[in-house]
């Protein structure tokens, strides 16, 4: 085929490194506390995070359901939308990715 006008190019780069995305919010807070069913084992979680957290707790209870908060971060800490192409953003719409994550 020929390269018309309307042809469009684009460059995506990902990074997967848990460890990157990580990074800015270790640096920023004084404490972090991660809650989940699935993160164990904890010294994995550690190694994929680039960090070490000196307390931990594993117990082998399930938390009832009036004792679970659940939130989502729509922007990252200079505002930035959190938002992935491959889910497409609040709103509705195809794509995603340029528009806002929630909030």
């Amino acid at each position: 085929g020929s390269w018309g006008a309307e042809a469009e190019l684009g460059f995506a780069l990902w990074c997967h490194s848990a460890a990157v995305a990580f990074a800015p919010l270790r640096k920023r807070c004084r404490c972090v506390l991660l809650a989940s069913g699935t993160l164990a084992p904890l010294k994995s979680l550690e190694s994929e995070l680039g960090t070490r957290f000196p307390l931990q707790l594993e117990a082998p209870h399930v938390v009832p359901a009036e004792r679970v908060l659940a939130l989502s971060l729509g922007v990252g800490p200079r505002d930035d939308p959190l938002a992935s192409p491959a889910i497409p953003a609040a709103g509705g719409g195809e794509g995603g990715g340029g528009g806002g994550g929630g909030g």
